[in-house]
């Protein structure tokens, strides 16, 4: 059992401490959000531009 096995509870901390703090360092959580807010602009612009180009097609 874990509580009867302090250096299995030790080492199981440890490392899921460690997995924490590199997916979800500051850092980390920033790059992704950044990498979110790209991708919906790139997103926005397509379908603006698509829209734009329909637009002025029934324009004429």
């Amino acid at each position: 059992m874990l509580l009867e096995d302090r250096l299995l509870a030790r080492r199981l901390s440890v490392n899921a401490r460690r997995l924490a703090v590199e997916r979800f360092s500051i850092e980390r959580m920033l790059d992704r959000t950044e990498e979110l807010y790209e991708e919906l602009l790139r997103s926005w612009k397509c379908r603006s531009a698509g829209r734009s180009l329909l637009w002025k097609a029934e324009t004429r």
